[in-house]
């Protein structure tokens, strides 16, 4: 009864120690995955002029992003962790938000191989001023046989307006 499971054990064994003396272990590199830092930060402003802290309406931020990866000839498959944390502002008239983030596949030059958006609600209901917000991600990466998941890097960010780049912008300058 034990003699086939120690001919299979003895024979996986032999497999793993003449591939380890072959090629040496198989090294799995996958993509950095990185906040833009503009574009890290969301602050909503109520319509108007008005700038300071009773006109926001909501603000957000990237906590933690995180990947791992699977790596084959052809492939690279992406499992992101995006974790969010959102504050509803004083000039907040509803009980939850809408936001968008992108997603961004570049090459080591920073050449932009495909891009995804994926809209987001945080739900401010029974008087929740903060809430977490989670996104898993799948993202797959074409690659040639030569390419390593290192050779791609990405960028995770909100989807903003051009002014609330700029205001992201001002705040960096203090």
């Amino acid at each position: 009864m034990f003699r086939p499971f120690r001919a299979v054990l003895g024979a996986a064994v032999l497999c793993l120690t003449l591939a380890a003396c072959a090629g040496g272990p198989v090294v799995i590199t996958c993509p950095e995955v990185r906040v833009l830092s503009e574009l890290g930060n969301l602050t909503r402003f109520k319509p108007g002029d008005g700038r300071d802290i009773t006109d926001v309406v909501m603000e957000a931020q990237f906590e933690e992003v995180r990947g791992e990866c699977s790596v084959d000839d052809d492939e690279v498959e992406m499992a992101i962790l995006v974790i969010l944390s959102a504050r509803r502002g004083p000039a907040s008239q509803v009980s939850s938000d809408r936001f968008a983030m992108i997603a961004a596949v570049t090459d080591k030059d920073r050449n932009i191989l495909s891009r995804r958006v994926i809209p987001g609600e945080v739900d401010f209901s029974g008087n929740r001023a903060r809430v977490r917000y989670l996104e898993r991600l799948k993202i797959d990466i074409p690659k040639t046989e030569e390419q390593n998941g290192d050779d791609f890097i990405v960028f995770v960010g909100f989807e903003l307006t051009r002014n609330e780049v700029e205001f992201n912008r001002a705040q960096r300058s203090f």
